[in-house]
């Protein structure tokens, strides 16, 4: 069987135009053009988590959003939602496929027992989607704690990070420098000072706990300046500051009220040169949102970009030379709109243990019915970000998660934006990086929108000439139960898609093109999740002994809902198809007839309306339909729901080793293929009688969409559990999703459970316009 090739399938132009006359996309009222598969996508995925910290084995409730990027309606682009757990390597511990109802999809992921302490990303996306960078891909991040696998202590340094904004100092221009201290360092720092080379030392500066820190000087090549740390036990460290250039290009960026400020220098060595250069603002997925040329007098300048012509998110402002060699690369983040409160009401602030707990939700008046979507989440309280003025440091070092941070933290103090703006002038070397890579990476390549079902892809090739092989039948069988039969031809670059309709969990596959010419060739099958990744930089929890008891609890709680499990969460399950044919077939079981020693004889002696014919040491069949009395030509054969072309292989089968053959001896439509006859043998083996298969088959094992699911809370008035002794120590006591007209009026109740501890209550919600609200309130638990 020849290998699978899991490789990025290049679609030419010619197939962008196929698939917009594909009769499969009459179903989305959208239509598409080529341009759709440029510049930025229609569209975009939301998700939310119960909650941020979870112990290896627990389980991810989650609901997720599909929607046009500036519109209210849920989006018809895509069916299916991919979602993903990796870490910074990009090794992927959990991957699912969800069905989207419009637009949206709720479910659960299970943490492999197995993953090791650290942070993770958790991202989803569409299959659309991946014809755009992943960038454009939701990510947030999540930490996982394993008891039994702890942190490994690879990415513990005691180097002292220092970035001058704009990438360098220059020679007397008043400047910024920030700093990331190391955790151990800044645990043990009592104060700490800039003093220069003649001894004169500087006021305090504020450092904060997370190791942030920005210093404001004026570089002076005469008198270096180092950090003077000094210690709780009257030790010190002193790190030189980075030396500053004689000349250079300097840019400094600065968000005031509703205005982006591009203030920058020149120093020139050479006083001849251009000091004219262009400004650009780059989107996080490196879409071109404004260009100015900017003319500098006296080597200075400054450009004031209204923040309604900006991108909200993670941006880069770029300064490039007219051959567009880059002068500077700095990253910016404009958040979106504060997000409105929804407002919670509980009827007290403390509940006994197995105690009822009402709450009214309140949201405000004019977003009533205008809701896309809204979560809440109960949880114990420190296992979700509510209100944090202390930027994490997989945040700092990621920026591509103050999106989803912002989405989760409610809190805005002036701190926490200076820690932003430090982490932004710290991640500029690794942006310029991720952004000089993402320019040398191969350009579009199209991927079908799933605008039913999950699907699989591909293309054709001749082995020797490379060339694609264009107008194959292509057939794809879905093997063992819930039996399906695919097909469709090649287009003009040898590619192919099926879609794989109202299937669950893993399924073999067997993919085969019908060629008959004797050549040699090649099938490449695609990779179902997308295999590009952004670049993510790795860091591990501080985890201190403050933190150890808090942990336990959690670790606690998962064990005793491991050994007391409770009753499995309801499944939405997906309708099965009846099968393909749903016609009336002719069964021959051989076990009925006498023994025969070939599969001719079995043909042409206990098979009615089948007929074997030899021409030049070739086999094929005739079916012959007595209704019409139409004899058809070679007929469709499937071997245990595998498509056979070659009958001279398919005879050699000993009759002992055939269980039934069945026929249909009328014509049949699937798709745009007519079946001319068809012929069903079932044998009794495993491995499809051992016949010889075509080398450019496949056998593929394929991963298929997930069951949705929801949450299920306790319920003591249910009896089993009112009377059942076992513990219930619950980390999430509540966790739902509403979708439109479920959510005013909302009135949510659920139970405590044994563990007496804090909870919070969370509410997020998105509107018609993209709008976030939030709302949270807490209430604790007691012992009866």
């Amino acid at each position: 069987m020849k290998r699978i090739i899991n490789i990025t399938l290049v679609f030419a132009g010619i197939y962008i135009l196929n698939l917009m006359c594909n009769p499969l996309l009459s179903q989305n009222s959208q239509g598409f053009q080529a341009s759709d598969f440029m510049g930025e996508p229609l569209e975009k995925v939301k998700l939310y988590t119960d909650r941020d910290i979870y112990i290896a084995g627990e389980t991810i409730w989650f609901s997720a959003f599909s929607g046009i990027i500036n519109e209210s309606a849920p989006s018809p682009i895509s069916q299916i939602i991919y979602i993903e757990i990796y870490n910074a390597g990009n090794k992927v511990f959990v991957r699912e496929k969800f069905k989207l109802n419009n637009g949206q999809a709720s479910g659960h992921l299970v943490i492999p027992d197995e993953t090791p302490t650290g942070y993770y990303f958790i991202r989803a996306y569409t299959m659309y989607l991946r014809n755009f960078p992943p960038e454009n891909y939701f990510i947030s991040g999540i930490t996982i704690i394993n008891p039994e696998i702890p942190q490994s202590g690879g990415n513990v340094t005691d180097e002292i990070k220092m970035v001058p904004e704009g990438g360098n100092l220059i020679n007397g221009i008043q400047s910024k420098l920030a700093l990331k201290i190391p955790y151990k360092i800044v645990h043990q720092t009592s104060a700490a000072f800039l003093v220069n080379t003649k001894g004169e030392q500087s006021d305090e500066i504020n450092i904060y706990p997370n190791g942030l820190c920005m210093i404001d000087l004026i570089p002076n090549d005469s008198a270096r300046c180092y950090l003077k740390l000094v210690f709780h036990n009257g030790d010190s460290l002193h790190a030189f500051l980075p030396g500053p250039q004689k000349a250079g290009f300097l840019m400094q960026t600065k968000i005031e009220g509703n205005e982006l400020h591009a203030k920058t220098f020149r120093k020139e060595s050479n006083p001849t040169s251009s000091s004219n250069f262009i400004l650009k603002v780059l989107s996080d997925s490196y879409q071109q949102k404004y260009k100015a040329e900017i003319i500098m007098k006296d080597h200075i300048s400054e450009t004031v970009i209204p923040l309604s012509k900006l991108p909200h998110g993670l941006s880069y402002v770029v300064a490039t030379d007219k051959n567009d060699s880059i002068l500077s690369f700095n990253p910016i983040y404009l958040e979106s709109e504060i997000s409105d409160n929804i407002q919670i009401v509980l009827q007290k602030n403390s509940f006994e243990t197995r105690e009822k707990v009402e709450l009214d939700i309140q949201l405000p008046p004019s977003q009533t019915n205008d809701f896309k979507l809204m979560t809440v989440s109960v949880v114990k309280k420190g296992t979700a970000i509510i209100m944090d003025d202390l930027l994490p440091e997989i945040v700092s070092k990621n920026p591509c998660l103050l999106e989803s941070y912002f989405e989760k933290n409610a809190g805005r103090s002036p701190d926490l934006i200076k820690q932003i703006n430090i982490s932004m002038m710290l991640f500029s070397a690794n942006a310029l990086n991720s952004f000089l890579a993402s320019a040398a990476q191969p350009k579009s390549r199209i991927y079908f929108p799933e605008i039913r079902d999950v699907s699989i892809s591909g293309f054709l090739l001749e082995k020797k000439t490379r060339k694609p092989m264009k107008d194959v039948q292509m057939f794809a069988s879905i093997l063992f139960e819930d039996f399906q039969l695919h097909t469709t031809k090649t287009m003009e670059d040898g590619s192919f898609v099926f879609s794989l309709n109202h299937l669950t969990g893993k399924r073999n596959l067997y993919l085969f093109p019908d060629i008959r010419d004797g050549g040699e060739h090649e099938l490449f099958i695609n990779s179902d999740f997308s295999t590009k990744f952004r670049n993510l930089y790795d860091c591990d929890p501080v985890i201190d002994s403050n933190y150890l008891q808090f942990l336990e609890e959690l670790y606690i709680n998962q064990q005793i809902a491991v050994n007391f499990p409770r009753k499995s969460v309801d499944q939405q399950k997906i309708q099965k198809l009846s099968p393909w044919f749903g016609v009336e077939m002719l069964t021959i079981n051989l076990a009925d007839y006498i023994d025969l020693t070939s599969f001719r004889e079995v043909i042409n002696e206990i098979v009615p309306s089948v007929r074997l014919k030899e021409n030049n040491d070739q086999y094929r069949f005739t079916v012959f339909d007595n209704n019409s009395q139409i004899a058809y030509e070679n007929p469709l054969v499937l071997l245990d729901h595998i498509p056979v072309t070659n009958i001279n292989e398919l005879i050699k089968i000993h009759p002992t080793l055939i269980e039934k053959i069945e026929v249909m001896s009328q014509p049949y439509i699937l798709g745009n293929y007519t079946i001319w006859g068809l012929i069903l043998i079932t044998t009794k083996t495993d491995d499809f009688a051992r016949i010889k298969l075509p080398e450019e088959s496949a056998f593929i094992n394929y991963q298929m969409q997930k069951n949705t699911s929801s949450f299920v809370p306790l319920d003591f008035t249910e009896e089993d559990i009112a009377k059942s002794s076992n513990p219930f120590f619950n980390t999430v006591l509540y966790w739902g999703s509403f979708y439109k007209n479920d959510i005013p009026g909302k009135q949510i109740s659920f139970y405590t459970s044994d563990h007496i501890a804090d909870y919070d209550v969370i509410i997020r919600g998105i509107n018609g316009n993209g709008r976030l609200y939030k709302g949270s309130a807490a209430f604790s638990v007691t012992a009866k």
